[in-house]
């Protein structure tokens, strides 16, 4: 017998439902697909709303009015039968047309905003925390969760990279998750501990699903940091130390890979950051791909359970670090999860290596 038919089926039929809110006189037409992404670190979330020239019988429909760029939006997905939930705060950035009528639209959020924004700027005696909130207010984004992490005695930011380069950067050496919510908060945080939040059954409401692992590389990093702030106090962060030795960690095995942070004025940040990195090198050799149906509430930094699977591999705990709503009325609604299992992922999705 199929493990589907062990007990008698949980079948349940829902409606799906979408509803879009613009501030303009844009109120979108002849919705027909929507597609959502979203993830950690320094990845750009953005949608993209396909409608149709007239609106087909039983579709959504909503006003005539042409979008226009800049236009604020809300996309919420739920079920006919329930209530809706905000999947994406943002604005219009990109609007396309074609000849049969059809339009789509793109939407960013705060993310597209830091990617785009290049800052020069000094940073002293600031928590890692502090320098993600200044950035995030030149950029108008609102903040939610930020933990502190390390204090930082000088730290420059560079106009060669990005605003949100540099907030993912800071994620990486710390292990910290970096991401926007459905808000367009922006938060920089800790992984979340178990329980999981939500999850998915075999055989009840778990779509598809595959599980892949790979021995990890075996590596050792040296974190080399510059100046005395450590050993000589905070004031004496811009001298140079004729030993390093004493703003250096190694974490692993030889060979190292070196990393040289400027950032980083005493050993027990140099320790800290190996031992995010070397996280980050060795971990998420167990990973997860999972299409169930659409849930609205997740999203990255959230952690999922599958449940009853036939494979082990498949089982257990997963932190989402990339996710996919998609709405379309042939397909329905579904949610697309990329994950890592938990308690192995901290320092593998605040940003690159």
């Amino acid at each position: 017998m199929l493990p589907f038919f062990d007990s008698p089926p949980r079948t349940q039929y829902r409606r799906p439902a979408c509803q879009l809110a613009f501030d303009g006189g844009f109120e979108g037409d002849s919705l027909t697909a929507v597609r959502i992404a979203r993830g950690l670190g320094d990845a750009v979330d953005y949608v993209e709303l396909s409608l149709g020239p007239s609106p087909p019988a039983g579709l959504l429909s909503f006003g005539s009015a042409e979008p226009e760029l800049g236009e604020t939006c809300t996309v919420s997905l739920g079920y006919a039968d329930g209530e809706m939930e905000t999947v994406f705060t943002g604005w219009i950035d990109r609007i396309s047309k074609s000849l049969d009528g059809g339009t789509r639209i793109g939407l960013a959020n705060g993310g597209a905003r830091l990617a785009r924004l290049r800052v020069e700027a000094s940073y002293y005696g600031e928590t890692a925390g502090g320098i993600v909130t200044a950035l995030a207010g030149e950029g108008g984004i609102d903040t939610g969760t930020v933990e502190d992490g390390l204090s930082l005695p000088a730290y420059v930011v560079d106009g060669g990279r990005s605003a949100w380069s540099h907030c993912a950067e800071l994620a990486t050496r710390h292990g910290f998750l970096l991401y926007l919510d459905s808000e367009d908060v922006l938060h920089f945080r800790e992984p979340p501990e178990e329980p999981a939040e939500i999850a998915f059954s075999y055989g009840v409401d778990l779509i598809s699903a595959r599980a892949s692992s790979a021995s990890p590389h075996p590596v050792g990093i040296r974190a080399t940091g510059e100046g005395a702030a450590g050993s000589q106090g905070t004031n004496a962060w811009n001298w140079l130390v004729k030993d390093p030795g004493g703003v250096r960690a190694e974490m692993g095995e030889a060979p190292f890979v070196p990393i040289d942070d400027g950032a980083l004025r005493s050993g027990e940040s140099c320790e800290t950051v190996a031992t995010n990195r070397l996280n980050r090198a060795t971990a998420g050799a167990d990973r997860l791909r999972a299409t169930v149906p659409g849930t609205a509430a997740l999203g990255p930094g959230v952690l999922v359970e599958i449940l009853e699977a036939p494979s082990e591999s498949l089982n257990g705990v997963f932190l989402i670090h990339a996710v996919q709503h998609r709405f379309d009325v042939r397909r329905g609604f579904v949610s697309v999860i990329d994950g890592v299992r938990a308690g192995a992922s901290d320092s593998l999705l605040g940003g690159l290596f």
